[in-house]
């Protein structure tokens, strides 16, 4: 069953960068190994809450930009020192140049590795859209005292459903909370996914601030999000019967956009 992406929406409803504390880039929940980029939070290879070891840290954007910044600085200089005229200025100028395409080289190789990690990891991701199952997460309870079930593909496979994976240590998580409570309320039936998290975390997390879940699945190594074509968390999905995606936002979302982009396909 083929994984059809119909919309793509990744830009941030609230802000352009991740924050913690007022500070860019700090690690979420004082891990030095969860670091917040972009609109989103990315778990590190080698943490214990890393998916797989082809996962992106905040390094690589600078990684990407910091090369192409040095191939522009030296191409003004050597044009600089080429008015200025001489063989020697000449010589020079040329120097930079060569510099400056041999970092933006090195730049473009290590674009590749990370992308060639990145799809590495995702080749042994045994899970797809249409094959996997969720344990629910013990002690998780609703109103009355039952245990909120986890779910699997074959759970979702003749319906539309609202995905929303997530994690305990995740600020833009915190930051989304509220507004999946106040859609869940409203009638919304939403399906959690409790990524790359300790259970026990995790259920804190819930216990403290609300659960917004009608069925919660625990995700351990954070495959599901990755196999639905997200980099990091938050992520909110529909899947409709068949396989297809057709709605897929990361970041933090809005009730406002929850009720726009996701209320119509739940027919609330």
């Amino acid at each position: 069953m083929g994984l059809d992406l119909a919309h793509h929406d990744d830009a941030a409803p609230l802000r352009g960068e991740g924050v913690r504390g007022g500070k860019p880039g700090r690690a979420c929940a004082d891990d030095k190994h969860i670091t917040c980029v972009g609109n989103f939070c990315l778990a590190h290879a080698g943490s214990p809450e890393a998916p797989f070891r082809g996962v992106a840290d905040a390094s690589s954007r600078a990684a990407r930009v910091k090369p192409a910044i040095m191939f522009i600085l030296n191409v003004l200089h050597a044009c600089a020192l080429m008015r200025g005229g001489g063989p020697m200025a000449k010589d020079t100028s040329r120097r930079a140049v060569l510099l400056g395409m041999a970092g933006f080289a090195a730049g473009g190789l290590g674009i590749s590795a990370w992308r060639g990690r990145d799809r590495l990891a995702n080749l042994f991701n045994p899970f797809a859209a249409d094959r996997f199952d969720l344990p629910p997460l013990a002690g998780l309870t609703d109103a009355v005292g039952v245990q909120v079930p986890g779910f699997s593909a074959a759970d979702i496979a003749d319906k539309t459903v609202f995905l929303n994976a997530f994690a305990s240590w995740c600020p833009q998580c915190r930051e989304e909370h509220q507004a999946l409570v106040d859609f869940a309320r409203a009638g919304a039936t939403i399906y959690g996914v409790a990524s790359a998290d300790d259970p026990a975390n995790t259920l804190k997390y819930l216990r403290a601030f609300g659960n917004p879940y009608a069925r919660l699945g625990v995700d351990r190594k954070g495959w599901l999000y990755r196999v639905l074509g997200a980099r990091g968390i938050p992520a909110s999905f529909v899947l409709e019967p068949g396989g297809r995606l057709s709605f897929a936002h990361v970041g933090p979302i809005t009730l406002s956009a929850l009720q726009a982009r996701v209320g119509p396909a739940l027919k609330l």
